[in-house]
């Protein structure tokens, strides 16, 4: 515990240290943490910044932000600055603090500094198990990324003519299942599964703490419990970094509602079409609806995150839980007549006829009501979910879940399942 807290505390003061210099000007291609007057936060890239507005990558989404809206701007370390500080605030001794950092640097894709630090515990301990197993999941991943960079002839990947698609990344499996450990209400969890590695990992990694038995018989008893009364225990624990071990067999209620409710029945039919927000002339926020492969989960995560991360010119999310009726993306999709966020003209480059339909005939459509209802059931307070870029601008495939060895709340916010909002999880 001494450790998690001096490692927090590194962290902290290297954001307190970027804090204490407001007058200079940002860094761009550093990630940053914008806090908003209005109490919201946006976690992105800095692209540019100038006294009146600053730009972000938060995902694949470029963001502009006004800067009368910003309260403070945090630079957050660079990898190298945070690698630094973790391992030199980890005594040598510490030998489940390095094992911690080297599985981090392994989700960072760094397995030529995960093995130096694995090789720092077998230089004390050379019996060491859990590092001698580590090491050699390390090998087979350098091996891996070796065997990819060899040369070699590639038979050519054929794609569908004229496909929008093809460049499309979906969240994979794991990714989708983070989402659900997040989004999971505990009042009334899907169906769960934890092995029994996972629950001798959170017990051994959180010895010491008031939830973890200290007896020998208290710790068999906690093999015992049910999967749910595990993921309490670590959402109070706020083990994140054991979250992705935690397999979510169904879907939360708000991602359910989601997808019966508003992916399926309005979403893909009225804003993920090929002329608006499904086509390569989506402007920033595009959606996946590729024919035939809409209603898979990965289809539906993926819209799902975009919409979550997306941020509008003057930086607000298409989502609002604290008011749902006013959330851009219904009140986009209302009439203009009775909508506080009018949507603009889609106008037919052909014809000059605007192409705009509304999913909602009024505030009190069946669907509208539906969808604020999907709002409300999402997990409060927002967090951002620990996935990579995503969307047809990302790099590449959305990369693990990034999360440090020692992860911290913000001060104030409840873990996933704890929230006293009474919605998501």
């Amino acid at each position: 515990m001494a450790t998690c807290l001096l490692v927090a505390a590194v962290l902290a003061a290297a954001v307190i240290a970027a804090r204490a210099q407001p007058e200079q000007p940002l860094p761009p291609d550093r990630e940053v943490l914008v806090r908003l007057l209005t109490g919201e936060q946006v976690l992105g890239v800095l692209i540019e910044s100038n006294e009146q507005h600053m730009v972000l990558r938060v995902g694949s989404i470029r963001t502009m932000i006004d800067m009368k809206d910003v309260e403070r701007v945090e630079i957050l370390p660079t990898f190298e600055d945070r690698y630094r500080e973790l391992r030199d605030a980890i005594a040598d001794s510490d030998t489940p603090s390095i094992l911690r950092l080297a599985e981090w640097l392994i989700q960072k894709n760094r397995p030529d500094l995960a093995m130096a630090e694995v090789d720092r515990v077998l230089g004390r301990d050379p019996r060491n198990f859990a590092a001698s197993k580590l090491r050699r999941q390390i090998v087979a991943q350098i091996e891996l990324r070796n065997a990819g960079r060899r040369p070699g002839p590639r038979p050519p990947v054929a794609q569908p003519p004229d496909d929008p698609y093809a460049d499309f990344p979906l969240l994979n499996e794991s990714q989708i299942n983070i989402i659900k450990v997040f989004e999971i209400d505990s009042r009334d969890p899907p169906k769960l599964q934890i092995s029994r590695a996972t629950i001798q990992k959170m017990m051994e990694r959180y010895a010491g703490d008031p939830l973890i038995p200290a007896t020998h018989e208290g710790r068999q008893a906690m093999f015992r419990r049910s999967p749910e009364e595990i993921l309490d225990i670590m959402f109070r624990l706020r083990a994140r970094e054991l979250y992705g071990e935690v397999k979510v067999l169904g879907h939360p209620e708000s991602m359910s509602r989601f997808k019966a409710d508003v992916h399926r029945p309005w979403l893909l039919t009225r804003c993920a079409t090929d002329r608006c927000h499904g086509g390569t002339g989506a402007g920033g926020l595009r959606l996946y609806n590729r024919r035939g492969k809409t209603n898979t989960d990965a289809a539906v995560y993926t819209n799902f995150l975009i919409l979550n991360r997306f941020r509008t010119k003057d930086g607000q999310a298409l989502i609002d839980v604290e008011d749902a009726a006013r959330s851009p993306l219904l009140q986009l999709s209302l009439p203009r007549q009775h909508s506080v966020f009018p949507h603009p003209e889609v106008l037919d480059e052909e014809t000059g006829r605007d192409l705009f339909r509304p999913a909602f005939r009024s505030s009190k459509d069946r669907r509208y009501q539906q969808a604020i209802a999907w709002i409300q059931s999402l997990y409060r307070p927002r967090v951002e979910y620990p996935v990579g870029p995503i969307g047809p601008d990302a790099a590449g495939p959305a990369s693990p879940a990034d999360t440090p060895p020692t992860p911290a709340e913000e001060p104030g916010t409840d873990p996933p399942g704890q929230s006293n909002s009474g919605g998501g999880g």
